[in-house]
Parts: structure tokens; sequence; C-alpha cells
């Protein structure tokens, strides 16, 4: 992907979506034309469906926003959106802009918006994949949910069907075992969005909401399972900031379980016969298996089942974690790192010494090479102090350097100090008194007013 374009005058519209009956379902086709793209994609829904006119607008919205905003082009659609989005839109792409300033630029958003109120049902769906968040939200609120909705298309390629059906059958049975329905739907939206945004960074709450609309005749709420905790919020793809400003009209879109941390998602998928029979993180997938066992994902559940004393009764998964593949954990995201941590402590907690280093080990290799991406010049500002000794330094020193490319380093700094303990904290205090943080501000600015794009300095 490129930096995002410059707000112009080009033209990126999205026709009329056409809706057909066809042997086992129904397919919206959303075609768009203009700006440097032309093509379509297809969502084809399973069983019977008749989306309304505003839904198929409100979907419209969802799918093309972020692109058209990567374009920065003008986005026209020409279809039915409920006039309630209007003002959601623009929250959207204020929140979008803030978060990822380099790569999406504001655009004007033109609609035949519609004031159709039409009833919203009180049915609700979440988003059900197999994998911890969505298993422990369908498990936590199974009585308020009236189906699963499983795509594939989002994580699973549409061209392998032998894959797809083994998913969905595994799924099938875990909602059944849930006391509710599978609602399936098949997209190749990938095809267009991976043009110009990253999945998971930027697009999987917008195809999610997209989907729901689609569906918002059936069920007037859809829930997206959350992924972290309130206090490891950070812009990404799916985020209660974003993925909730896409209720519009008959369909009110949430994010769910965000006051549960991982390992305890698990540990109460450990507690419920079965549960685990069905469990599915993996979206590499070789060979066909359900869960490879090996990739990165694969090996962070395996080491929280191991924590959790729950590895033998995983079907999904192989029965024992030699702890020492964790150490070279390819971690790919600073969100993982919450992850990691739960684990740790749990870990300790039981008694697995083994599997807490080796997980230590790898959150050590993963800041270390995050600190070899800082300037060397930033460092030479750093302060000397027995706070750097051991693994606190690179972590502590990382987290500083990025802070300070922001627009508040001062506030950032008394924010650490609460992450230290009392007596490496009272040493940070007097280096700050010293005012060692301004010289470091005000040399990071200077660097900045200097440098407009900042992407090179990206942590």
């Amino acid at each position: 992907m490129t930096s995002a374009a410059s707000p112009s005058s080009a033209h990126f519209v999205v026709h009329e979506p056409e809706v057909r009956r066809e042997a086992g379902g129904t397919r919206v086709h959303f075609r768009h034309s203009g700006a440097p793209c032309e093509g379509g994609f297809d969502v084809f829904l399973a069983g019977d469906w008749a989306p309304a006119p505003e839904s198929l607008g409100a979907a419209a919205a969802c799918f093309h926003l972020w692109p058209a905003m990567r374009l920065g082009c003008r986005l026209s659609i020409e279809a039915e959106v409920p006039a309630d989005m209007r003002a959601r839109l623009e929250t959207l792409q204020t929140i979008q802009s803030k978060w990822f300033p380099h790569e999406f630029s504001r655009v004007p958003v033109e609609a035949n918006w519609s004031e159709a109120k039409s009833a919203r049902s009180s049915a609700e769906a979440v988003f059900f994949s197999g994998g911890a968040d969505s298993s422990f939200s369908l498990l936590r609120r199974k009585e308020d949910f009236a189906a699963g909705i499983f795509v594939t298309g989002f994580d699973i390629g549409i061209e392998n069907r032998a894959l797809a059906e083994n998913i969905a059958g595994h799924l099938r049975s875990a909602a059944a075992r849930f006391g509710i329905p599978l609602v399936e739907a098949t997209t190749n939206v990938r095809t267009f969005s991976d043009t110009h945004c990253h999945w998971g960074s930027h697009y999987c709450g917008a195809a999610m909401a997209g989907v729901a609309h689609l569906m918002a005749e059936r069920f007037g709420i859809v829930s997206i399972p959350a992924s972290v905790t309130w206090e490891h919020l950070s812009p990404f793809g799916t985020h209660p900031f974003t993925d909730e400003q896409w209720t519009a009209g008959p369909l009110e879109v949430r994010h769910d379980g965000m006051e549960t941390p991982r390992i305890e998602k698990f540990r109460l998928l450990a507690t419920i016969d079965g549960t685990l029979d069905h469990l599915r993180v993996c979206w590499r997938n070789p060979d066909n298996t359900y869960n490879c066992g090996h990739c990165e994902k694969c090996l962070r559940a395996m080491a929280n089942l191991r924590a959790l004393g729950a590895l033998e009764r995983a079907a999904t998964f192989p029965s024992t974690l030699d702890a020492s593949r964790l150490e070279s954990l390819e971690i790919e995201h600073v969100l993982i790192l919450p992850f990691l941590e739960e684990t740790i402590t749990e870990a300790e907690r039981v008694g697995d010494t083994e599997l807490a280093q080796a997980l230590q080990s790898a959150i050590h290799r993963f800041e270390l090479d995050r600190l070899r991406k800082v300037p060397l010049d930033l460092l030479e500002h750093l302060p000397e102090s027995s706070v750097w000794r051991g693994k606190t330094a690179p972590r502590f020193r990382n987290a500083i350097a990025a802070a300070c490319l922001g627009d508040d380093p001062l506030w950032t700094a008394n924010k650490l100090l609460h992450a230290l303990p009392g007596d490496e904290r009272a040493a940070m205090r007097r280096q700050i008194r010293r005012r060692w943080w301004r010289r470091l501000a005000d040399h990071l600015r200077g660097r900045r007013a200097n440098a407009p794009n900042r992407d090179g300095d990206a942590l």
C-alpha cells in the first residue's frame, strides 16, 4: 500500500447494489467506478434474505469509506443510506484520520440520505469464528444471542472450499452446542479491500459491520467480540470507538467483552465440557489443518491452555507444547504483549516457570528488536539511571522514545512513572526534575519539524 493521497477532485462512485436470489441464498453485488480503481465484489448470504434498500446503502458505506479515504477521493453512494449514518460517517473519518494521519484523508461523502424509519428487530447475533474472543462472548451471553455469524472470506480464502467447509462444520456443531443456529455468508471483499487497507489494522471491523447491515432485517443488534481490554486499547481495525459508529437505521453494532482479559476468556472456556472441541485460532492453515500448532497464534493459544492445565483437553491442538518453541515466537504487533504478559502471570501463579521464562524471552527479544529501530541520536538524550538495568531498560527506553514523538511527552512521562516499582519511580522522577525530559522533547520536536513524514520513525 502507498501513502494516502491528498484529498482531490477524483470521484469514487459506489453504484446501487444488485440483489439476486440464487440456489441456497441471496447474492449482493457491490460495484464501484472512478478514482484509480474499477470493479466490485460480492457478499453471498446463505438462506432466505431480503436486505432493505437503506441496509444495502449502509453496507456500501461500511465497505467503501476507508478505501475512499485511503485514495483521498470524494465518495458518492448511489443508494439509499440511513440519514442517521451521515453524522456517524463524519465521526468515523475524524477518528481514522487522527489515528492514521499519513494513510487516511478526510473526504466528502454524498449519498441518497433516507429518512425512512425501519423497525429494529430485538434479536441479537454475534460474529463467531471459533476463536477465544467470539467463543467467550457466545458462552457468556448465550441466552442473549439468536445466532452466530460466520463469514468465509474474512480469514479463510474462499477458493479453499475444503478448508472452509471443515471449519464451517466445526462451527455449526459449536453453535448447536450453544443452542443457536450458525448464519453463514461468503465474500470476496478482500480482493477489493486488501488493495487499499490492511485487514487487521484498518478494515476488519468495517467489513463485519457491512455484513451485519445486510442481515439487519433479522438482527437488530450485532455484536463484534472484543480482542483487548480497555486498558490496552490502541488504533486497530476493530475497536469500540469505530465499531459502534457503524450503527445506523435498523441496526445497532456493539463491541462486546472488553472488560475481560484474554487469559480469563480461556479460563472460562476451559471450565465448560466440550467448549474446547471446536476452538480455532489459526489463519495460516497449512495443508488445510484446523489449527496448525506452529504459527504465532496457535502457540499463544497453546501457551494459555498449558498455563490453565487444559491443553490436553483441547482436541483441535497438539496435546503438548515444548516451551522452548515460544522463545522464538514471532510477535507481530505491540497489541500481543498484554496477552503474553497475562499468560506469564498465570504460568507463574501455577508454578510453570519454564513457560513463563520462555514467554519472557520472546518479549525481551521483541523489545530489543524495536529498540534497534530507535535512531541513535534519541538514545543520546536518555538519562543515566539505575532504571535502565536489566530487562527494564529496552522496554522503558522504547516507550519514552515513542511517546516523545507524540504531542504531550510530559503527560506521558507521568503515566510511565506509574508503571515502575517505587524505588525506580523515585529515581526517574529525579531525572525528570533535572529537565532532561524537556530537553529530549524539544529535541524531538525539532527533528519532527524537519522531517514531516514520521513513517520511518515508527516503533
